[in-house]
């Protein structure tokens, strides 16, 4: 029987896979149509409003899905409570990024982005609003819905963009696209919710209350996810390589972005489960969690780091080749930073943000140490090696505290299939040294060789093979 679980991530899935795409899309084109300077500006810009917008994202919004799922009675009640509040912080921050530009472009040493900071700053208060009505529809459960409005918004993102970048807009097209993306996207999303149910049981200090922590822990995971490319401007004051850099990141983003279709439907289940009391029916999420995770990311970290050369020459070029060694490394760090969100978010979805807050908090002053140490001796290896250091520590924190509370333990038998059956694919590799668009075709084959091992270990068993069925059917009926 397909559950509402696997039945919502493969909706998310497919609106996910559209998203990656999207973010490619737009990354690469701007990053051949401007070049490595002027790419590396339009990488500074965005991680910092992602560093501003992101604790709007997944505060407050997160905060509205959670009590949906647990009070469906009152779901127009606690959109409304949502909206009022991002729009009371999110409206306050549009303002401080637009008038205090120059003051944070000068921090980076970088007074000729003030305009584009300022073009960028109307993000905040789009993105918050859309994701509050995208967060509804979560916690609703309503899942193909709020993928149908992702699957808009990036649709929308790719377009906009590229017919800005070829009418001549350069960075400020580039811009205008992503603006324009969340402003038609919150139009659908408002119209999809249609929920009428309106008890008023959950009161604004409630959501607070939860969404603190949570809001707390975003503002420090924005850091953590671009404190690298920032601190690559700041210490080594070179655009070129900032673009470099950041074409690495857009690339690892793919696994990370891709995991959030398990993200948005594990955070309602999982605040389901809890308010229902069945701590058994949490530990089967987590379970099945962290072995899916592994069995995507691992594979996908694993063929990343080792095609990593060929990869960044057929996405962007040659021009953007110094960009390989870093990707090699800074696709394991984002790879567990991606198992540590989704750690927390089970952790969140029990009622206890203040635990993934303190987890993230103690991570940070390690990071900013990493940064200024490996940085200035290693330049962008030092960046990705940071990263990865980090978010290696913060994965394990995050592990032992879920073997403790929830009496999960670790899958190492199937850890240990999946890494013989990874490393597999690594020496499959480099008897395949294909290059251009026959690395697409190499990564199928790679991928084939990857389950075809699992199976053969004994890894994928008849629950697996029964979701792939039923996403096959689900798959062929919507075409």
């Amino acid at each position: 029987m397909e559950t509402p679980m696997a039945k919502g991530t493969f909706y998310h899935l497919l609106a996910r896979i559209l998203f990656v795409l999207s973010s490619f899309g737009v990354n690469i084109l701007a990053a051949r149509f401007l070049g490595a300077a002027d790419y590396g500006i339009v990488g500074v810009i965005l991680s910092l409003v992602v560093v501003v917008r992101t604790p709007l994202i997944r505060g407050f919004s997160q905060a509205v899905s959670t009590f949906t799922a647990a009070h469906p009675r009152e779901v127009l009640s606690i959109r409304n409570i949502g909206f009022k509040f991002q729009c009371a912080f999110s409206i306050p921050l549009f303002f401080i990024f637009f008038l205090f530009a120059p003051l944070i472009a000068n921090s980076l040493s970088s007074p000729e982005i003030t305009p584009y900071i300022r073009i960028a700053s109307p993000l905040i208060p789009l993105m918050a609003i859309y994701s509050v009505y995208l967060s509804s529809l979560n916690g609703q459960r309503f899942f193909a819905k709020e993928a149908l409005t992702i699957a808009i918004y990036s649709f929308i993102r790719f377009f906009s963009v590229a017919i800005f970048l070829i009418a001549g807009f350069k960075i400020k097209g580039v811009v205008g696209g992503l603006l324009l993306a969340p402003l038609v996207a919150l139009f659908f999303a408002k119209y999809l919710n249609t929920t009428k149910t309106n008890q008023s049981g959950v009161s604004g200090k409630s959501l607070v209350k939860f969404a603190a922590p949570v809001v707390a822990f975003s503002v420090l995971l924005g850091l953590l996810m671009n404190m690298d490319l920032l601190f690559v401007k700041s210490l080594l004051k070179d655009y070129a390589l900032s673009g470099y850099y950041a074409a690495a990141v857009t690339i690892t983003r793919a696994p990370h972005f891709l995991s959030y279709a398990l993200l948005f439907t594990l955070l309602p289940s999982v605040s389901k489960a809890f308010a229902n009391n069945q701590p058994e029916l949490i530990r089967t999420h987590i379970r099945k969690a962290l072995r899916y995770s592994m069995l995507v990311l691992i594979p996908m970290a694993t063929i990343i780091a080792a095609t990593s050369r060929d990869l960044i020459i057929l996405l962007y070029s040659t021009r953007y080749i110094d960009a390989a060694v870093p990707l090699r490394y800074l696709i394991w760090g984002v790879s567990l930073l991606t198992i540590f969100l989704i750690l927390t978010t089970i952790i969140t979805g029990t009622g206890r943000p203040h635990i993934a807050l303190i987890m993230i908090a103690s991570v940070i002053p390690v990071d900013i140490l990493f940064n200024l140490v490996l940085i200035p001796a290693y330049g962008l290896l030092g960046a990705a090696s940071a990263t990865t250091l980090t978010c290696l520590i913060a994965c394990l924190t995050a592990l032992t505290y879920i073997h403790t509370n929830f009496n999960v333990a670790f899958p190492f038998l199937s850890l240990l299939k999946i890494s013989v059956s990874s490393v597999i694919l690594w020496g499959i590799n480099l008897l395949l040294p294909l290059g251009g668009f026959a690395l697409i075709l190499k990564y199928c084959f790679l991928f084939a060789i990857y389950f075809i091992a699992l199976y053969l270990l004994k890894e994928l068993n008849e629950e697996d093979f029964l979701l792939a069925k039923q996403i096959g059917l689900r798959t062929k009926s919507k075409i």
